[in-house]
């Protein structure tokens, strides 16, 4: 019996005897600790996302940090999951934001339906779990979290960074 394993992003493809099985494999958490960002987050917009190397929500060195936005601009993140999920739907991650009062918004979209916001300043890590999202897709794949950092028109004025973070993202499936 010949038995052949692929490594696929964040699943594990098993070909036994003509059949395929996907067993999925642990889908985080991604802790950006190894000095370059996993090729299934894509970091571009015009003001990308980038490793930072002065702060992590785990008490090391580095986590994802956002562009700093014009006024009324945004920066995003995408991170794909080509893997359909298993049983859980559960989406977490830690944030901070060095944002201007309540104007500057931090948002979850998951399969371009918002799951999550929170605006305001906060400079410190706060873990956010996200239970048995309704957003996600069973079995199939993709599923694809985005998150957008949002300067409000009327922050005219720079406030610190005007920026967010996030760092060990996992999604149980």
């Amino acid at each position: 019996m010949r038995m052949l394993k692929i490594l696929l992003p964040l699943a594990v493809l098993v070909v036994l005897s003509g059949c395929v099985i996907y067993t999925f494999a642990d889908m985080g958490p991604y802790d950006f600790e190894d000095d370059y960002i996993p090729v299934n987050f894509d970091e571009g917009s015009t003001t990308p996302w980038s490793l930072d190397y002065s702060d992590g929500a785990d008490y090391t060195d580095q986590s994802l940090k956002s562009g700093s936005p014009a006024a009324g601009a945004s920066s995003t993140l995408i991170l794909t999951i080509s893997a359909g999920l298993a049983d859980g739907k559960d989406i977490h991650f830690y944030y901070k934001m060095d944002a201007a009062g309540s104007s500057d918004t931090l948002t979850l979209y998951v399969n371009d339906f918002q799951e999550w916001s929170v605006s305001g300043d906060s400079s410190y890590w706060n873990q956010e779990d996200v239970y048995d999202s309704e957003f996600l897709i069973d079995g199939e794949g993709p599923n694809v979290f985005k998150w957008v950092y949002t300067r409000s028109s009327s922050s005219t004025v720079a406030f610190g960074e005007n920026c967010a973070w996030i760092d060990l993202v996992e999604i149980d499936g």
